[in-house]
């Protein structure tokens, strides 16, 4: 069984120094979000406790869907880079970019090459999406729906450049027989509300139903989700994470991570979702069970893990 550990949105702070110039743009009333609730919701300390828990509970991979950092701001990459380094390797880590990694207009994507090592090609440097990792009969494909958007917006796009190169990948890993796992930061869902949704979900769905796809994995909603996208040889899975920083009184069962654990033979997905407890200052598992199909999509069925301690 490969593990797979799922973190999502850790909107990492504290803020840098913000500079009147940045202010006169989106960044004004995100700042002002931040600064009324956002940074109690979003705490270092929660981020520590998941270092934590990895170590003690470690997975062979960690995917990380996006919204490390709140602003875009220049010194905000840098520390989401030690962060990064914190939960393993390039070869151990997978990170993608979320809406909030490309806040507004300007140079965001320099500042990704921060991160360049985790959203690239295995045995590359150089940032592009779709990206491949191989991991055994597991392949993990990153793709980025991070632009800039409105004041008032949060959606996603992932344009037709990058969609017209992730056609031939998924065919040529899905002819491999490999166990495709999709990183996504808005999840490819027609549920979500156009202010916030991503705007070729379509597009995607219908790519995957064509050419190939097992789970896809996102963030953005800032609670566990699960939906399905339906093709000719059944229900692909769309998991979506919670944010992985929040210890929020008022939401106290949003947060956390997911841990997975995929049997590529059998094809079987097994599901934990680890929530942060303030009384303790640790992750305990809320909810465990397998991904099943059911007759309106994919339902998470409760029960144990085989032959697993998680």
């Amino acid at each position: 069984m490969f593990k797979l550990a799922h973190l999502s949105d850790l909107h990492i702070g504290p803020l840098p120094d913000v500079p009147l110039s940045a202010l006169f743009s989106k960044r004004f009333f995100g700042l002002l979000s931040w600064r009324r609730k956002r940074h109690a919701m979003h705490r270092v300390e929660v981020i520590e406790a998941l270092v934590r828990d990895l170590t003690l509970h470690p997975a062979e991979h960690v995917a990380i869907t996006g919204d490390l950092v709140n602003l875009a701001l220049t010194g905000e990459f840098g520390n989401a880079a030690s962060w990064i380094a914190r939960f393993g390797s390039p070869e151990e880590v997978s990170v993608i970019p979320g809406n909030h990694d490309a806040y507004v207009d300007g140079p965001y994507r320099d500042h990704w090459k921060m991160w360049q090592r985790y959203m690239a090609d295995d045995g590359s440097c150089e940032i592009t999406f779709p990206y491949v990792r191989r991991r055994g009969p597991v392949a993990i494909v990153g793709l980025s729906s991070a632009v800039p958007s409105p004041i008032a917006f949060a959606c996603g796009s992932l344009g037709n450049a990058q969609l017209e190169r992730l056609e031939p990948v998924l065919r040529q890993l899905h002819g491999q027989g490999l166990f495709i796992v999709i990183l996504v930061h808005h999840p490819p869902l027609a549920r979500i509300s156009t202010r916030r949704n991503l705007r070729d979900h379509a597009a995607l769905a219908d790519m995957i139903a064509r050419c190939g796809g097992d789970l896809v994995l996102s963030g953005h909603q800032h609670r566990f989700e699960l939906g399905t996208i339906e093709t000719p040889r059944g229900s692909v899975p769309v998991m979506v994470a919670p944010s992985s920083s929040t210890d929020d009184t008022n939401r106290h069962d949003e947060g956390g991570y997911i841990r997975l654990g995929i049997d590529p033979a059998q094809r079987r997905v097994f599901v934990a979702i680890r929530r942060y407890r303030d009384a303790n200052g640790r992750f305990d598992t809320a909810m465990r069970g397998e991904l099943v199909a059911g007759k309106d999509g994919i339902d998470l069925v409760q029960g144990d893990w085989p032959d697993t301690d998680d």
